[in-house]
C-alpha cells in the first residue's frame, strides 16, 4: 500500500488504484491545463476502505469540494460500484446512489470510471 498522504493541497481530489492510473490521471489532468485537482492512490482494491477510513484525518481534507473515486470493474460493474459504496458508508462519508451521480454533500463525491476487464485471451 502507497504511504498515507500528509496533506491535501488542492479543492478536488481524484483517486485511483494503483500508480498507472495515477500516472494517466496526472497526464490527463496536465494536458487539459486542469491544475485544481489532486491526484492519490489508494493502494488497490482492498485498500480502499482504509484509505477512505483515514482521509477525513489528512490535513486539507475540509477544504475539499470534490472527491472522485475511480476503480476498476473487472468482471462485475456492479459489484465494483457496490464495493466502494460499501467502503464509503463504512467510512461514514456520502454514498452517491447510482454510478455517475454527484452527492449534494460537501465534498461532493461521485464514483467514476468503472469500466469492464478487456476480454481476456
Amino acid at each position: 500500500m502507497p504511504a498515507r498522504p500528509t496533506q491535501i493541497s488542492k479543492p478536488k481530489l481524484l483517486i485511483g488504484e494503483g500508480s498507472e492510473k495515477i500516472l494517466f490521471f496526472n497526464a490527463l489532468l496536465s494536458q487539459l491545463n486542469i491544475t485544481d485537482v489532486q491526484v492519490l492512490e489508494y493502494g488497490g482494491k482492498p485498500g480502499l476502505g482504509r484509505f477512505l477510513k483515514t482521509l477525513p484525518q489528512i490535513s486539507g481534507y475540509r477544504e475539499i469540494t470534490s472527491l472522485g473515486i475511480t476503480r476498476d470493474a473487472d468482471d462485475s460493474a456492479r459489484s465494483a460500484f457496490q464495493s466502494i459504496c460499501s467502503g464509503l458508508r463504512n467510512a461514514r462519508l456520502p454514498v452517491p446512489n447510482k454510478l455517475g451521480e454527484i452527492t449534494t454533500t460537501t465534498p461532493q463525491i461521485s464514483i467514476l470510471n468503472i469500466s469492464k476487464n478487456r476480454t481476456k485471451s
